[in-house]
């Protein structure tokens, strides 16, 4: 074969070329009508299961864009549901002021002056 190369003979040997039938030893002619027929078959075969992938494709991706949004509108609603309870909840607290009269036993500007009860402290003592 390296032989046939360098003398620059054809690598391959040339297929004749038939239009009329295809034919080959393990299987009787076709004529090219025939084949271009099956071809264009196949091509519509071909097409139809495209368009019936993409149809299924779009109902699954639907179905799921469904459930994914009905699952996100329940999950909103629990924990807006909480939020809610924490904010009546706060809202029943007492203010900060009345916190703060808690706190102090009455307002926090009066918290050094003496109570009844207290100890007499250090300076009115006269404790240096």
């Amino acid at each position: 074969m390296q032989r046939d190369i360098e003398r620059g003979a054809p690598r391959h040997k040339e297929r004749p070329q038939s239009s009329a039938a295809f034919s080959s030893p393990d299987h009787p002619s076709v004529p090219v009508d025939e084949l271009r027929r099956l071809l264009s078959d196949l091509e519509e075969q071909h097409q139809r299961e495209r368009d019936a992938f993409r149809q299924g494709y779009l109902l699954g991706f639907t179905a799921g864009e469904e459930t994914g949004y009905g699952r996100a509108e329940n999950d909103m609603a629990v924990y807006w549901a909480a939020i809610a309870r924490k904010v009546r909840a706060t809202a029943d607290m007492p203010s900060y002021r009345e916190l703060e009269l808690v706190r102090w036993d009455g307002p926090r500007e009066r918290f050094r002056q003496g109570r009844p009860g207290d100890r007499p402290r250090r300076h009115e003592r006269g404790v240096a």
